[in-house]
Order: structure tokens, then sequence, then C-alpha cells
């Protein structure tokens, strides 16, 4: 055991995490791999070597496995798809209330020049491509003592945020305390840059060991041969011992199935099926002659162009171009064409376009309720650990810890279709709901600005707005 172990959890979703990244990375990673023959991971801290995701047909050389590869179109949908998940969870900005004590972090919550919104925006992408990140909380190593708030500040000594990405959380310990699970260890591997000369550099990875010990929460930062890097430290909140460690990860720490996995393995299938296709119609598409009935002297090649003529002795000689039949190219297309259609129903169906589809509304609604609550799930998960790390932040300053922060959940569900409007104004012209209940849902279906008010929707429908009664014939007309 050294401090590069993993844990059982990791191991087990280590694969599908790299599918993951390569998928959503799209094209250029997946032929990366191919050019490299295998690309390597560590687990239980030891390289692994995984198969590509393309294998080379029997027979072929690297030269051809290589140009087999690289005839394959790549369908983007697993990575559209994340970029238009966040934007989905992002089309309404955070809404937050913070202690004063830290409202001033917000610009640069990580002391890196990122402000809350562009951190949450990495977490919430992390959290949709692999549904595994961490969030620490931590404090400048160097801290002098005595200084008043203001002083530490404007020396930027005071916490900030760092994300972790889930496969660098690699161990974890938990331990039931009065009934509750309190977590005891972390490990994160953390990947450093060494400068190795004037203009070079290296990656290193070392490890940042988080652990309850009796006297309080400890950071260690060791190498890979478990040495120690630096001095041990006990972060102080408030001058006291912290008695937990400030680290959280999304959705709890047991390791879940990635949101995305179904679409990233049809995606790699999809693009198995097209480099067949590809090198099918690579062959079938090149003209090639043959020739029947007639037996080359020794040495004797056949050339053909405008310049040279095959003249055969024997009469019952024959030359044509071979000519594709049956439908080996016509049934991959189908495989990709309904794959296409499955990662449109797993997730990627949020890009395309509604219009092409004859369904009504609440079809429509219906359709996409499950991705919605999953989507809104994962939005919850990252609210939970953003709000809980910035009230710790604020403990850690002396402030209240009474952060409210909360990502966007409402996704177009309640958004009106013309019809559905025409039946809500009929009812308020019949009397049958109250003008507030009609306020209420148009605003719900983005038809009233959310932050309009009742009281100020009213009086603009008093002052200016036209009736909402209908007019009165005149004259029969």
């Amino acid at each position: 055991m050294t401090v590069s172990t993993t844990h059982t959890q990791y191991s087990r979703y280590a694969l599908a995490w790299q599918r993951c990244r390569d998928v959503i990375a799209g094209r250029d990673a997946l032929v990366r791999q191919a050019r490299s023959r295998y690309y390597q991971s560590t687990i239980d801290g030891r390289p692994q070597l995984y198969e590509q995701y393309i294998r080379p047909l029997s027979g072929q050389t690297s030269d051809e496995y290589l140009s087999y590869v690289e005839r394959a179109a790549f369908y983007g949908a697993t990575g559209r798809t994340v970029e238009a998940l966040t934007g989905l969870i992002f089309g309404k900005d955070p809404s937050y209330e913070l202690p004063s004590a830290i409202e001033g972090y917000v610009e640069d919550i990580t002391l890196s020049a990122c402000n809350l919104r562009e951190f949450v925006s990495l977490v919430v992408t992390e959290e949709i491509s692999v549904t595994r990140v961490g969030v620490l909380v931590d404090y400048p190593a160097t801290s002098p003592q005595g200084l008043s708030r203001a002083q530490a500040e404007a020396l930027n000594l005071r916490p900030f945020l760092k994300m972790y990405r889930g496969e660098s959380i690699i161990n974890w310990r938990t331990t039931t305390v009065n009934g509750a699970q309190v977590l005891t260890l972390v490990v994160l591997a953390e990947e450093v840059e060494k400068q190795t000369g004037e203009f070079t550099t290296d990656i290193e990875t070392q490890y940042r060991v988080l652990d309850l010990t009796p006297e309080g929460y400890r950071q260690r930062v060791l190498d890979r041969s478990g040495q120690l890097i630096g001095d041990e430290l006990y972060p102080r909140m408030r001058g006291e011992p912290m008695r937990f460690i400030p680290f959280s990860v999304v959705g709890g720490f047991d390791v879940r199935r990635p949101l995305l996995l179904d679409l990233v393995d049809t995606n790699i299938a999809h693009y198995r099926n097209s480099a067949d296709y590809e090198h099918g119609l690579h062959f079938v598409g090149l003209p090639t002659p043959y020739v029947a009935g007639v037996q080359l002297q020794e040495g004797q090649t056949l050339t053909i162009g405008s310049s040279s003529a095959w003249v055969f002795p024997d009469p019952a000689a024959s030359a044509a171009f071979l000519e594709f039949k049956g439908d080996g190219l016509k049934t991959l297309a189908d495989a990709m064409t309904a794959k296409e259609q499955r990662m449109a129903v797993l997730g990627a169906r949020m890009l395309a376009d509604e219009k092409r589809s004859s369904e009504a509304q609440g079809t429509v609604e219906m359709r996409t309720a499950g991705e919605r609550s999953l989507l809104a799930a994962a939005a919850r998960d990252v609210s939970d650990t953003i709000r809980r790390c910035l009230n710790w932040m604020a403990e850690w300053v002396g402030a209240p810890a009474d952060v409210q922060f909360s990502l966007n959940t409402d996704y177009g569900a309640h958004r009106l279709d013309p019809t559905m409007l025409r039946e809500l104004v009929s009812a308020y012209q019949g009397g049958a709901i109250p003008l507030s209940t009609l306020f209420d849902n148009l605003q719900r279906g983005e038809i009233v600005q959310p932050d309009e008010t009742f009281e100020s929707f009213q009086a603009q429908i008093a002052d200016a707005a036209p009736s909402l009664t209908t007019p009165v014939p005149v004259n029969g007309a």
C-alpha cells in the first residue's frame, strides 16, 4: 500500500472516465490513440494498457491501419451535448446571497483570477462529463499570525476554492462518528510543472493527503515514493484546529456511473461503423480493372491510361472494371443512422431542430422530461457542494454560515406554447382565474421577465397595456 494506491471504486470506473474524456474531446483524441497504438493509465498504482477504440483488421500493416482509422468520420454528438447541457444550466445566472465578509472573493474565488461563475461552470462541466468532481476549500500555506482580516486579505491570505477532477480523487476513507459518516482521509493526485532547463519543463505527479488526526485537520504533500515534500500543515480556523476536512465531492463520495456513458459508448460504436463504411467506400469507389482469359508472360505487366491499349491474342479474353453490388455498405449506413437516432434519444437531441417533428408541445415536453430531471439533479448536487464550500469559507473568516446558492433548474419545462397562452388569457377573461394566476403562469412560461413583480405587471396593464377583455362589436361589425 503506497500513497498512489487507488480506492476500489476508483479502479472500477477509471476506464469509463477515460472513454468519456476521449469521446468528448473528439476525433483528434481518438486518432491520437490510434497513432500511439496504445495509451496508458494508472490503476492501483500500476500502468495499464488499453486497446484502441478501432482495432486493426486482419492482416493490416501499420500504414494501412492508420489510413483505415483516419478515414473514419467522427460524429461529435457527445461533446456538443456537454456544451448544450452546460448551456441549459447557465441559461440563467446562478442565484446566491453571501455574507458581506466574503462578497469580495466572488471576482477571484480561486486566487488565480477565476470568478465564482467561471469556477462553477467548470465544476458543472466536469459533473456532466464524468459525474465526478471535488472542491477543496484551502488557505495559503504561509499565514503570519496577528494580522487583521483586512491586512490578511490585502496579502491574499484568505480562503479560496480548488477544483479536482474525478481522476485526481484517487483514494478516500470515511468513518462513522455518532451515527454519521465523517470524511477522515482524501488522497488527491496533482500534476505540477517542474522547470528542467531555461526553456523546458517536465510534468511530475505529487499527492496531496488530507486527513484527520488527534491534532486536527492535516495536509501533507508526498512524492511518488511517499517522501514528504515541504512541511506538514495544520490549517486553523479562527485560531482553532479544524475537526473536519473541507473537501466536498459533488453528489457524495460513492462513485456514480457517468451520466453520459451510454451516449459515449454509442458514439464509439458509431465511430467504428464509420471506419468500416469509409474503408468500404474507399475501395469500391476506386475504379479497379480486371482481365480474364489472359496468361501474362514472366515480367509482363499491364498499365492503364490513354497512351496504353490491351491487345490479347485469345478472342475469348476479356477486360472490364469491377463493380460493387450488394447491401454491405447500405447496412453500415443504416447502422450509423440508427445509432445517430439512439444518440438523440440519449441526450444529443437537445441540439436537434425540434421543428422537423410534428409532435405536439406536450409530447415533446414529456419526451424530454426525464433528461431535464437528471440535469436538474446534477445542478442541485453542484449547488449543494458550492453552498457547502462557500459556508466553509465564511466560517474561516468568522462570518455566519448562511450562504444561499442555487443553479438554474428550469430548462423550458414550463415554456408556454401559443395554445396554452390563449387558454390562459381566455380563462382570465372569463373570470375563471385571477390576474395573479395569469401572471404566475406567464412568468414561469418566460413570457414575463423573471424579476418582474406582480404589482408592476398589474400597474402596466392598468396604465398602458391593451385590454385583455374581448372587444365589443360596433354596429354589428
